[in-house]
């Protein structure tokens, strides 16, 4: 995930991790990333009331 967010290759991420395809490395840290973004979202907006 750290590695995504800053904007390394998918195709490197797979390679490092030992993963066999792309679709694995996306299905597993795509997930993780959108979880992440929604808890962001969830604290900011319970911290600033728009």
């Amino acid at each position: 995930t750290i590695l995504y967010n800053n904007n390394t290759g998918i195709k490197e991420i797979q390679s490092y991790l030992g993963h066999s395809s792309t679709k694995t490395t996306m299905d597993i840290y795509v997930h993780l990333i959108n979880r992440s973004n929604a808890n962001i979202v969830g604290v900011l907006g319970e911290k600033i009331k728009i």
